[in-house]
């Protein structure tokens, strides 16, 4: 239980080394990277980092440029100083652009029956569903610029630390949102979120029974938005005719402390509490057009809102430790997440009560490892994003609250040496996810009661299985690696459609590293997504062109890779 979520990442060392590697592969992919730690002395060193990634578009979506594409660049320094034994300090800044089309989805438009009712069923889709176009053209243009820093200092059996963060986001895109090729609608959303996140935490140190921590954050972000759908009029001059101009302001405090003591060699009792304090406001308007063509009047619909929300949250947990080798666990938590507001209106908190049970162990010396756990969440207030219509008729995104969502389930995690075949993993998740109370308006004036069905993207299982085997040669070492991961059905929706349904699927992955002797290079061949596939990332009834909505994961893809280590 703590503050700030910390984004891991290699810390300069004492040592000078560093890699280099090329990944070239199909649809143009040509991937750099670069890492070089630099020691000035033992007070002070640097790590710099570098990457270029770019392939072309996973679809064939001509005239328009193809979709689900990649081309990005980011670098990163990071300083560490250490003056003292007791005083350590560590700087980083990274930088990353986003550019190119960016993901694309399939629109396949709504079919409905003789009575002119909406089937739900899934779509036939197109002979090559990766091959389609849009009326308007589709683009991404990120720019992120990151900040992160921590001082900590040993106090005589206390260590003392302050951590912070600073990020400047501005997020441009526009996405394709025509209900037919002779009405074209781009919906362009421009964002630029600031974030500040700011922690001091004080911990105890030893390896005396008792240790505890305690400490206090603050979160802060302001954003502005303004996201159009924007048509050609006049000459092919783009013009709105639904726009939504926000500014926003978010702020979170609190506060907590948690404590574990070892009752005995081996049972060890943790108890934890946190409190936190959130506030949120908008002001602004959306406003749309009154007609069809230019000039346009347009309504204006307020929209400033605010709120503040405030909750403890506790964790308990008990570790019974027989063995070094074997460690089992019990723990109850209650979790919580702030309301706020959407376009379509207001949303409560929500919460969560849950209890896990679990054992960790090494068997074989060290050799076998086994991970297992039990749990049962209850869910109350869950938020869920749904497509609702405004009162003008258009449509919005709205945030609801399900009334109570129960889910429970296992899994288990094995990773096991054996001879002569090599490195085994196997994980089984098995998961029981409905809502048992969620009653929603189904768009019609007509309330739904949801209960009974899953919520979004939770399968039942999930299977992974992963081997790796070595051969030595006298060119050097061989390393062969399959992956692969089945996965049952799951739907993308709250209403669990057809269309909306993924069905089972498997993938696998397959790489072979080539390691020579005496050499500090390591030359791989892949290919991902042997099976080819088609998985979804998405799947929805799109109500804001008529349309079946589907995105999708990437294709069977191949390539090599070459690094160099000094």
């Amino acid at each position: 239980m703590g503050g700030i979520v910390e984004i891991a990442t290699a810390k300069p060392s004492r040592t000078f080394e560093g890699r280099a590697s090329v990944d070239l592969g199909d649809y143009a992919t040509r991937n750099l990277e670069v890492i070089v730690n630099v020691p000035v002395n033992d007070v002070l060193q640097f790590r710099v980092a570098a990457i270029s990634r770019r392939h072309d578009g996973y679809l064939n979506n001509a005239p328009q440029t193809d979709g689900d594409d990649e081309n990005t660049r980011s670098g990163r320094v990071t300083v560490a100083l250490e003056p003292s034994s007791q005083l350590r300090m560590l700087l980083t800044v990274q930088q990353t652009t986003l550019k190119g089309v960016g993901p694309v989805s399939l629109d396949i438009p709504y079919i409905y029956d003789a009575n002119g009712i909406l089937s739900h069923e899934k779509p036939p889709f197109p002979a090559d569903p990766r091959t389609f176009t849009y009326a308007t053209s589709q683009s991404q243009n990120i720019d992120d610029t990151i900040a992160r820093w921590s001082v900590a200092f040993d106090f005589p059996g206390v260590e003392v630390s302050y951590t912070g963060s600073y990020d400047n986001l501005t997020w441009r895109h526009a996405a394709d949102s025509s209900p037919s090729f002779t009405e074209p609608v781009s919906y362009r959303q421009n964002e630029f979120p600031k974030t500040l996140n700011q922690e001091v935490r004080a911990s105890s140190l030893g390896d005396g029974r008792w240790s505890w921590q305690a400490g206090v954050s603050y979160f802060r972000e302001s954003s502005s938005l303004y996201s159009a759908n924007e048509s050609p009029f006049d000459g092919g001059v783009y013009q709105p005719t639904l726009a939504f101009a926000y500014g926003i302001r978010t702020t979170s405090t609190a506060a907590y402390g948690q404590s574990s003591y070892w009752v005995t060699d081996k049972i060890r009792l943790t108890a934890g509490m946190r409190v936190t304090r959130d506030k949120k406001s908008r002001e602004g308007e959306y406003f749309f057009a009154e007609s069809n063509e230019p000039p346009f009047d347009y309504t204006h619909v307020p929209q400033d809102d605010a709120g503040s929300w405030s909750k403890p949250t506790v964790q308990l947990a008990a570790e019974y430790a027989p063995t070094s080798a074997m460690m089992n666990y019990v723990r109850y938590d209650t979790g919580y997440k702030s309301g706020g507001f959407s376009s379509s209106g207001s949303y409560a908190p929500e919460t969560l009560k849950g209890i896990e049970i679990g054992t960790k162990s090494l068997w074989n010396a060290q050799r076998v490892q086994i991970n297992a756990s039990v749990f049962d969440y209850e869910y109350s207030g869950q938020q869920i994003a749904r497509l609702v219509p405004f009162a003008d008729g258009r449509v919005g995104t709205k945030i609801v609250n399900a009334g109570r969502t129960h889910i429970y389930g296992a899994d288990a995690d094995i990773h096991a040496l054996v001879d002569p075949v090599g490195l085994l993993t196997f994980s089984v998740a098995w998961l029981h996810a409905r809502f048992t109370d969620f009653v929603v308006d189904d768009g019609n004036g007509q309330n739904v009661q949801l209960a009974g069905n899953a919520p979004p993207q939770s399968p039942a299982l999930t299977i992974g299985f992963g081997l790796e085997h070595a051969w030595m040669t006298a060119a050097g070492r061989i390393v062969g690696r399959l992956d692969a991961k089945f996965q049952s059905g799951q739907h993308f929706t709250i209403y669990n459609y057809a269309d909306d349904c993924q069905k089972p699927y498997l993938t696998a992955d397959l790489s072979a590293t080539w390691v020579p002797i005496r050499k500090n290079v390591e030359l791989m061949a892949y290919v991902r997504n042997v099976t080819n596939q088609r998985v979804f990332t998405a799947a929805e009834e799109y109500t804001f062109d008529d349309s079946y909505r589907y995105a999708f994961a990437a294709p069977r893809t191949f390539g090599v890779k070459a690094t160099y280590f000094w």
